[in-house]
């Protein structure tokens, strides 16, 4: 690691010149009606986030770009550490349930994104005059 602060990998704004991708972490929450989701998205602002819905899988995307401090001179100090990870992010959640598309509730909050997916009921997805399970089918 000190070799390459010496080598300039962490001096001045350097060390935000690399596009980097990263994954943000989620929690995933389900109740007999909603699925909930929460994304941790700290520093990424709400207009560069886009939720996309595609063969069972929830997709985010957005970016988070490199935090800067105030004083970015290199004369006047450098980068010791640098973990924050910024850049392009995908973040692609397989969803087993079909969802209500048309009632998905999105709120950013303090870095996170909480987004609410009302389950299709059992009843909405059975094909009506059916009533034939698997162990009746021959």
């Amino acid at each position: 690691m000190d070799e390459l602060m010496e080598t300039g990998w962490f001096r001045g704004d350097e060390a935000c010149s690399f596009d980097s991708s990263w994954s943000p972490a989620i929690n995933v929450f389900r109740t007999p009606t909603e699925l909930h989701v929460c994304l941790d998205l700290a520093g990424v602002e709400p207009t560069s986030i886009s939720v996309e819905f595609a063969e069972g899988q929830l997709v985010v995307r957005g970016e988070r770009v490199c935090p800067q401090p105030e004083i970015v001179d290199p004369s006047k100090g450098r980068i010791e550490v640098m973990e924050i990870d910024y850049g392009s992010f995908v973040r692609v959640i397989e969803v087993p349930v079909r969802l209500d598309l048309t009632s998905v509730r999105q709120v950013y909050d303090r870095g996170l994104m909480h987004l609410t997916l009302p389950l299709v009921s059992r009843t909405e997805t059975e094909i009506p005059g059916s009533t034939e399970t698997p162990s009746s089918v021959g």
